[in-house]
Parts: C-alpha cells; sequence; structure tokens
C-alpha cells in the first residue's frame, strides 16, 4: 500500500500525464487534491504546485472534474486565481475556464476578451453575464432571417408607432425582439396566431432564435416546451382541418401543466427570470404558449 505521500506524487504526476487511471486510484486510497508539492517533470518545475494547476496547464479535463469532484479548492488568492485563468486560456480549452468558474475562479474581462477572439460564446457568455453586462452574440442578418421574423414582418405594417419592418433591421436583436412581444401585445396576432394556426415548425424556430440570443437557464422552459413538441410529434397541420389538440392525451397536458407550475406557477418566479428584455420576451412567450394550449385543451 503506497504512502500518504507516494500518493501525493502520484496524484500530482497523474495530473500532468493525464493518467485518468492513476489519479482515480490516488484519491480512492487517500491522496489530498489540494497537496502543495514540487513534480520536476512539470512545466512549474521551479515551484511548487499542485494537481489543480497541472490539470489546467495540461488541459486534463476528466482529472479536473476529479480533483474538483474530491474536494480541490479554487485558490481564493488573486495572483494563484490568475495563474490559473492564465494557464487555462493558453490550453486553449474552454471546458477547463467553465468548470473552475463553476467552482469558485472569479471571471475576468481578459476572460471574455479570449472567448470572444476565439469564437468561444459560452464563456464569453457567461463570463459577461458575472461581470453583469449585456451580451449579445447573434448576427442580426441571419436573426431576421429566421421564418418567425418573416412571419411578424408579413403583419408589421398594422403595427401602431414609428417602426417598420425596415426602421427594424437598423436595430440591434434586442430592438427587433422587443418589437416582435409589442407587436404581439397590440395586435393580438404574431406569436399567438403562429400557435392558434398551428405553425409548429415557425413555433420551433422561434424556441431557437431565443435561445440563441438569451443563453440563458432562465430560457429552459421554451426549450422543455419544443422537446414536447418532438416527443408527441407535434408538427404544423397539413389538413387546414386537422385539429391537432384533440389527440393530445392527458398525460401530455399533465406535462404541460408541470412546465407551467415548474417555471410559472412558484413563489421565486421574479428570482428566476431576470430582467433583460430577451428574458423577459422568453418568459412572456412561453406564458402565452400555455395559455393557447389551455384555451384549446379539449373539456371532459
Amino acid at each position: 500500500m503506497p504512502t500518504q505521500a507516494q500518493n501525493d506524487r502520484n496524484l500530482l504526476a497523474a495530473a500532468r500525464t493525464g493518467d485518468v487511471l492513476i489519479a482515480r486510484v490516488s484519491l480512492r486510497d487517500g491522496a489530498n487534491p489540494n497537496f502543495v508539492g514540487s513534480d520536476h517533470a512539470a512545466l512549474t518545475y521551479l515551484k511548487p504546485t499542485s494537481p489543480l494547476q497541472l490539470a489546467v496547464e495540461y488541459a486534463r479535463t476528466e482529472i479536473l472534474e476529479m480533483l474538483l469532484a474530491a474536494g480541490a479548492r479554487v485558490p481564493e488568492d488573486a495572483r494563484a486565481q490568475w495563474h490559473l485563468s492564465s494557464a487555462a486560456r493558453h490550453a486553449g480549452c474552454p471546458t477547463l475556464l467553465l468548470l473552475l468558474f463553476r467552482n469558485g475562479l472569479r471571471p475576468t474581462r481578459e476572460d471574455a476578451d479570449w472567448a470572444e477572439e476565439h469564437g468561444h460564446t459560452a464563456v464569453k457568455t457567461y463570463v459577461l453575464d458575472q461581470l453583469g453586462e449585456y451580451s449579445i452574440t447573434y448576427d442580426i442578418d441571419e436573426l431576421l432571417s429566421l421564418e418567425v421574423y418573416k412571419f411578424y414582418y408579413k403583419f408589421a405594417e398594422n403595427v401602431p408607432g414609428p417602426y417598420s419592418p425596415r426602421d427594424c433591421m437598423l436595430f440591434p436583436e434586442e430592438r427587433v425582439l422587443r418589437d416582435v412581444w409589442e407587436f404581439e401585445c397590440c395586435t393580438g396576432s404574431g406569436f399567438s396566431t403562429m400557435l392558434e394556426n398551428q405553425m409548429f415548425d415557425v413555433v420551433e424556430r422561434s424556441y431557437t432564435a431565443m435561445q440563441a440570443i438569451g443563453e440563458s437557464s432562465a430560457l429552459s422552459a421554451t426549450s422543455e416546451l419544443k422537446s414536447l413538441f418532438r416527443e408527441h410529434g407535434i408538427r404544423e397541420k397539413v389538413d387546414p382541418h386537422e385539429e391537432v389538440y384533440e389527440t393530445l392525451t392527458d398525460e401530455i397536458w399533465e406535462e404541460i401543466d408541470g412546465i407551467d407550475q415548474k417555471y410559472f406557477g412558484g413563489p421565486n418566479e421574479t428570482d428566476i427570470w431576470t430582467n433583460r428584455t430577451h428574458l423577459t420576451l422568453g418568459m412572456d412567450y412561453a406564458r402565452q404558449f400555455i395559455k393557447i394550449l389551455r384555451k384549446r385543451k379539449p373539456k371532459g
């Protein structure tokens, strides 16, 4: 049986080499995930290092997950934090950064700039959200090409106010999204019209647009509703006289009611949804969707 010191050194070496089996066995046998020592084969051989630091420097994602699960602590010291984030960026691995952020590493503007430069949208969005900044990453031309906005523009000439479809194209995504929802509120058409006419393929694409812009767990409701569409084969109707809702079972309605309670029926609703326009739109849209389904729900 290896000694404590041997286990610690084995864990340190495994973090460098990426030997998942040795790392797992060492932790099982009592290796300290917060051990600090010297690994003469490592990049940091001139100074004491830890398994956590080596796992990040050598991009050993699986071992990093094991270390964090075993109780490895992300250091509080600012200089040590900088070394960790710098090492993760140098390794070019966004997964490393996200793991560290979720376990105590404080994100910085430098992390956001790196993520933007290298196209790591998830990291950029997470960092800017933690820094309290607003991020829009969806291309406006691509967004406006989605069916949901084409549908909107078909009716847009009836929208009261100064914004025409051409005006909307001059604004960023946030303006377009807000206009779509204002249009819905003013005219009673738009999204609810799509739902009432059972244009489910268009509805699914609108979910995609919202999720691409929001990139937040707060939009999970729309994702679950979309999954419900797919699971039960709910699609755009072919026959204009076809009534898709008549085929929905009590079990499906229970799922819909469950989503309603999960996201909109609890006392912490205002804590779940942020005040940003795109998230408010997502919440209102999902509520509207549930409202339409309930209106169509068969009685008896």
